[in-house]
């Protein structure tokens, strides 16, 4: 996760929930990566985050999970 103070102009980022952050997602490997990050830091069982931040963690999946069919397609196409 990357943190600008100005949006990136790049088809490979997603924007976090979390304003000024994004992801960079050129393949699903990265994305992948991504995923499994969010899941461990912020929706594990050693987890130590408030219900707030547990849920824009679920939202930041969301977009990624969003990414990944749309670049599951692109390859197929």
């Amino acid at each position: 996760m990357h943190y600008q103070t100005v949006a990136p102009d790049n088809a490979e980022m997603v924007a976090s929930v979390v304003d000024g952050y994004y992801f960079e997602c050129p393949d699903v490997a990265t994305l992948d990566a991504h995923l499994v990050d969010l899941r461990h830091r912020f929706l594990g069982p050693d987890s130590n985050t408030t219900d707030e931040r547990k849920a824009k963690a679920r939202a930041d999946i969301d977009r990624l999970l969003e990414r990944r069919l749309y670049l599951q397609m692109a390859d197929a196409a």
